[in-house]
């Protein structure tokens, strides 16, 4: 065998090196010259903000603000702590910085906004559920037994007001300085379906978009879009396909298909992104909702001004899986198109042409999924579905909570890499029938239990290329973390795990750079600002929501007993 030629290695190194400049050159380029966001405060493009859920409409979870890097991110310390009161849930709002203020909104709509270098509160709504308080017992629940609640995902900040989403089914209004309501506008009759709004509304110019959560539940779910200066009703999508070959009429009305997850924005080609949840009943041994079930399972593209559909894809037709279309849009540009990444419970990263509606490319996170032996990637058909049966325990990969469940990954342009948290568990079920489709009704019709798969897998943090799926580096925990991750412009990655501590990594190799114990676990999303020209790293803390607290305990015990909790904890270089 001959020797290394050393000549060449140099030059396979220099040219990575230079391929990677081209690659951060074009994506901090494109980063740096995004376009207005009409309606959202500072039009999106406040300097130091984190505007929107993701902190851009791009999708991407990352703060360019680089004062933190991973030379000094060791010198990090406590700047404040802010509590919300009500600790059920825990905490798993993604909060929004605008101007140095952080909006947030708790458990029970408890909504406050705090001065983002001291933590003083500067103003609070409460919500009042009067009305679900006066149901009588058979009528349904009330805010404290409601399926989804009492927890909330987000909120959205406009021009002057602050718009949030309740457990009882209304659009709110809020004034931007003080807190006052402005307007508020009953959207869902949770009286009736108990489906409510838990994730953060979009704002899309001159309209306020919101989706309710409902999707276990027999119920129909639909997109509203509402003026966001008087909270009118504009417009409303029905996500149940009104055709003989998605429904029948009879199971149309009560076949679910929430976009329990809030969607995205793209001023670039004024379209509405949404992310539609499963059907109902959720399970299916073939007969309790026959069609291909459109427009469960899917992502549509909506106009914003009119609700109108663009496009769409369904993911998983006829779902019988459980299997959401529940990730963040990451927008990118490749080869001259507008490219669109976005990661189904199922295992797959499904890639668009986001102008055309164009399936562009499927590829696999998962490490054990068995639901189908593979989905086409050119088409997204799937081949050879693994279908639950009635009567019979079945194990099916992934499990009820997806490869990876709601807390979204990060694109970082400086690497061209998207980093997410991934685990590989499984459910065995066994398909119930007989279940009564009766109207806010629970449609679960499965006996479920979470297990480890065979081969152990790792849960894990995966830094790929959002377009093809190759992986640049792993890490592996003893584990799942549910939250967010977060990555900034100073080379750094940030994370929460599920019992109290709180990290940094170098974003480059995945070591660990500084770490410190708040109490209680992460769920939801990280964000990075500026408060009086300081960089702050702010982590909702509380863990961690139905899934995990339902599933987990048969898979890690320690989860029988994780320390709940609710509080915002800022950092800041300690100088």
């Amino acid at each position: 065998m001959g020797g290394i030629n050393m000549n060449k290695v140099s030059i396979i190194i220099i040219s990575w090196f230079f391929l990677l400049n081209i690659l951060e050159a074009n994506n901090l380029k494109k980063y740096n010259e995004r376009i207005p966001m009409p309606g959202v405060a500072n039009k999106g493009l406040g300097a130091g903000d984190w505007p929107v859920y993701h902190g851009s409409y791009m999708g991407w979870s990352f703060s360019p603000l680089n004062e933190i890097t991973n030379k000094n991110v060791k010198n990090l310390g406590p700047a404040w702590m802010h509590q919300p009161g009500k600790i059920k849930m825990g905490l798993q709002s993604t909060p929004i910085a605008v101007d140095g203020i952080i909006y947030y909104i708790a458990s029970y709509n408890v909504v406050h906004a705090v001065d983002g270098y001291t933590g003083e509160q500067l103003w609070k709504y409460t919500h009042d559920f009067t009305q679900l308080k006066n149901r009588s017992v058979d009528q349904g629940f009330d805010e404290n037994t409601l399926l989804f609640s009492p927890y909330s995902r987000g909120l959205a900040v406009g021009t002057n007001h602050v718009f949030i989403g309740t457990l009882d089914g209304q659009a709110v209004a809020l004034d931007r300085t003080t807190g006052e309501v402005a307007w508020q506008t009953k959207v869902v009759e949770t009286e009736t379906c108990n489906c409510n709004f838990t994730s953060s509304p979009v704002i899309a110019g001159d309209m306020i978009v919101y989706g309710p959560a409902g999707g276990e539940l027999f119920a129909k779910g639909s997109i509203y879009g509402l003026n966001a200066k008087t909270g009118e009703i504009v417009w409303q999508f029905e996500t149940l396909r009104d055709h003989p070959d998605s429904w029948l009429p009879e199971h149309r009305s009560t076949g679910g298909g929430f976009p329990w997850m809030g969607g995205q924005y793209d001023p670039e080609l004024d379209v509405l992104y949404f992310p539609i949840g499963n059907p109902a009943p959720d399970f299916d041994d073939g007969d309790d909702r026959p069609g291909d079930n459109l427009y469960t399972s899917s992502v549509v593209a909506l106009s914003p001004k009119s609700g109108e559909l663009k496009w769409f894809h369904q993911q998983v037709p006829h779902d019988v899986w459980d299997y959401d279309a529940s990730g963040e849009f990451i927008l990118v540009e490749k080869d001259g198109k507008k490219l669109m990444s976005t990661l189904n419970k199922n295992g797959y990263v499904y890639v668009y042409d986001r102008d055309l509606g164009k399936l562009n490319n499927v590829w696999k996170l998962s490490q054990t999924a068995n639901w189908v032996k593979e989905v086409n990637p050119q088409t997204g058909e799937l081949i050879g579905r693994n279908e639950p049966k009635a009567g019979e325990e079945v194990t099916i990969c992934p499990w009820i909570g997806g490869v990876r469940g709601w807390g979204p990954g990060s694109f970082n342009p400086k690497t061209g890499l998207w980093y997410t948290m991934a685990q590989d568990y499984c459910n065995i079920l066994e398909v119930v029938e007989g279940i009564e489709r009766k109207t806010g009704a629970l449609g679960w019709n499965a006996m479920t239990t979470a297990v480890v798969h065979e081969d152990k897998p790792a849960p894990r943090l995966v830094a790929a290329d959002p377009l093809t799926g190759d992986i640049s580096w792993q890490k592996n925990f003893d584990s799942p973390n549910f939250g967010g991750v977060l990555t900034t412009g100073g080379d750094l990655l940030f994370y929460g795990t599920s019992f109290g501590s709180v990290k940094a990594l170098n974003l480059l190799d995945g070591k660990e750079l500084w770490t410190f114990n708040v109490g209680s676990g992460n769920r939801s999303g990280i964000i990075s600002y500026l408060a009086k020209g300081e960089q702050f790293i702010l982590f909702p803390i509380g863990c961690c929501g139905m899934v995990p607290a339902m599933f987990m305990p048969s898979i890690d015990e320690r989860f029988k007993n994780i320390n709940e909790g609710a509080m915002l904890v800022a950092f800041k270089l300690v100088k």
